[in-house]
């Protein structure tokens, strides 16, 4: 069953909705959140502008926290003269490559299997 989408009266921004209760995503204005010892807290579904910790030039993307099972994640740089690597590993499961975040149209987009676990869909876009 296809994704369906709705235009948010109060905010004029798009909503996305997936069939059987997965949540898409509100694909509005961004939600910075800083890395903190190598995890982004995030608050479930949504599209993210994801900054160093500490505003330091570089930061490992290691974990994202704060997801249900099936959300969908848009990551984005906060600041492109800082690099948010986002790393293949346990918690992060990329197409077999770290993804670097260090231009403003720079995004990837990551799903929550389990809530603890995120896997990247076809969606990274490197314009850096």
């Amino acid at each position: 069953m296809a994704n369906q989408y709705k235009l948010n009266p109060f905010t004029g921004e798009l909503d996305i909705v997936s069939a059987g209760g997965v949540s898409a995503g509100t694909w509005g204005a961004a939600t910075t959140v800083v890395i903190a010892a190598g995890v982004a807290a995030l608050t479930g579904a949504g599209y993210y502008l994801i900054d160093t910790e500490g505003a330091a030039v570089t930061d490992d993307l290691i974990q994202i926290t704060g997801l249900s099972a099936g959300d969908v994640v848009i990551l984005a740089p906060a600041n492109d003269a800082r690099t948010v690597v986002v790393k293949d590993g346990v918690k992060i499961q990329l197409q077999g490559i770290d993804f670097s975040l260090d231009s403003q149209y720079d995004r990837i987009g990551l799903q929550s299997v389990d809530g603890d676990i995120c896997v990247e869909f076809p969606s990274r876009v490197s314009n850096g």
